[in-house]
């Protein structure tokens, strides 16, 4: 019997924009947060999902409903420092908490959501 693997809304997000990239015929990859940042990321912002496109310089952290956006501070700053320009991909809902909470962080957001049919779609950059 093969295993299944369980997807995630994370990973429904990320493939999402991996998909973007590939539009624009960019490579991108899938990591999680941890790996990208020095030991910044606190334990629950450690095991977000992250999409990577490592020639454009960008990485898109998938924000989930189980972390909140100022856990980001740390790893988004840290990015930064090392010459990334980080996007949040924040679900709809918590847009307003996630404008909050990073203002003055060298970031820029971008709403998610599902539609009926189950596919993930993006809204407009917005600088928090």
């Amino acid at each position: 019997m093969a295993a299944q693997a369980t997807w995630t809304e994370s990973d429904r997000v990320a493939t999402a924009a991996m998909a973007g990239y590939a539009r624009q015929l960019e490579n991108a990859v899938t990591a999680p947060l941890i790996e990208m940042v020095d030991g910044t990321a606190n334990d629950a912002a450690a095991g977000l999902l992250c999409t990577v496109a490592g020639e454009r310089r960008a990485v898109e952290i998938v924000l989930d409903n189980t972390v909140q956006a100022d856990h980001l501070t740390a790893p988004i700053w840290s990015l930064d420092q090392r010459g990334w320009n980080v996007t949040v991909l924040v679900p709809l809902s918590q847009m307003g908490e996630a404008h909050t909470s990073l203002r003055g962080v060298p970031c820029t957001l971008q709403p998610w959501w599902r539609m009926n049919s189950g596919d993930v779609v993006f809204g407009s950059l917005e600088t928090p």
